[in-house]
């Protein structure tokens, strides 16, 4: 969101940001003074109590945070419509997750909604919302419009994936033995299995020199401790705390590995992309395939082939070479698909064609 806002401002268009959740909205990316920033006047979103205490009292603070959230939620969307009463915006973007604002949307049907989907169609979260009263619906991957299309025949569908606000001058150095993976420690980015096969590629002496570096957090962080001491790969495998810094991450390897269970438009393939690092992924429904160009870029695995992705990943550390010319080839592929340049261009022309049909209509 921050991304888009820097670069419609860039274009000259006026911004105006509102989010539901007045804590916890990190905005600190917005580079243009001129961006306004709207927040709730109310925190939305109580936690659920978690299983401690005793029975009675969890069924209680359930009963009462249940309506103090729907409560919290009407107020939300009544600062939201009056908001968009008091400044008549010609596009409003949605990208709030589920369908929070449906009624509003409703309401003001003369204005253009864009409702952007960040996550893959397998998403248990997105199969149980309806998105249907969005006349227009972007897309960042092509791999499952025809579901979305099923699902929502009245809509319009456009692809615009994410973009890398900036293209770095540097590239990382192939002859580094680390290999890299970032993300949450949470079940969707598979990193369980990523232990699974950093174990078979350790079975290969020539690789005991190599180091795995995951970085992020998570609850699943004990978990894949406890999984790592029982493999023996503490010597092999450097769990690392959330970073600001991530350049220096990727700086300082020369692969990087995706094992997501699924994903939408997967933004750390596309930064490792840009400091030249090949890639290895698993071909899950959406994501990797639109930026890895299999045995060109990186390389695409059938998904949970453990074996398959060990072997393509020994392929590119016995060949330093080899690592050189397929992280090129994804650094020249990200300034030719995803730089802020090519994407705006997308929007814009997307903004011209909702004129257009409001116009013929």
């Amino acid at each position: 969101m921050c991304n888009l806002a820097n670069a419609f401002a860039e274009r000259g268009h006026e911004i105006s940001i509102f989010t539901l959740y007045k804590k916890g909205a990190d905005l600190s990316r917005l580079r243009s003074k001129d961006i306004q920033v709207k927040l709730s006047t109310r925190r939305l979103g109580f936690k659920k109590p978690k299983n401690k205490g005793g029975k009675i009292l969890r069924e209680f603070l359930r009963l009462l945070i249940t309506p103090l959230n729907a409560y919290l939620l009407y107020q939300c969307k009544r600062d939201f419509e009056k908001l968009v009463c008091k400044e008549n915006p010609d596009f409003i973007i949605c990208n709030a997750p589920f369908n929070t604002l449906n009624k509003v949307v409703a309401k003001h049907a003369e204005i253009r909604f864009i409702k952007v989907l960040h996550t893959s169609y397998e998403d248990h979260r997105i199969r149980h919302h309806n998105f249907s009263i969005f006349p227009h619906i972007v897309l960042l991957s092509s791999k499952e419009l025809k579901s979305f299309q099923a699902k929502y025949p009245k809509s319009h569908f456009s692809i615009i994936p994410n973009f890398i606000p900036t293209i770095p001058k540097e590239s990382t150095n192939h002859a580094q033995k680390i290999v890299l993976s970032v993300g949450r420690l949470v079940e969707q980015k598979g990193f369980s299995r990523l232990i699974e096969i950093w174990d078979l590629v350790q079975k290969n002496q020539a690789f005991r020199e190599w180091k795995l570096h995951i970085v992020g957090e998570g609850g699943l962080e004990q978990e894949l401790r406890e999984q790592i001491s029982a493999k023996n790969l503490n010597d092999s495998i450097i769990l690392k705390p959330f970073t600001k810094e991530i350049e220096k991450e990727y700086l300082s390897a020369s692969i990087y590995v995706m094992t997501s269970l699924y994903e939408g438009m997967p933004m750390v393939l596309l930064e490792a992309s840009s400091f030249a690092l090949p890639s290895v992924a698993f071909d899950v429904n959406t994501g990797p395939s639109d930026i890895i160009e299999d045995s060109k870029t990186g390389f695409l695995i059938e998904d949970n082939a453990l074996e398959s992705f060990a072997k393509k990943l020994c392929v590119l550390m016995e060949n330093q070479n080899l690592r050189e010319q397929m992280g090129n080839a994804a650094k020249k592929r990200m300034q030719e698909k995803f730089s802020k340049e090519v994407i705006m261009e997308k929007w814009e022309e997307l903004f011209e064609s909702l004129k257009i049909k409001e116009r013929q209509s």
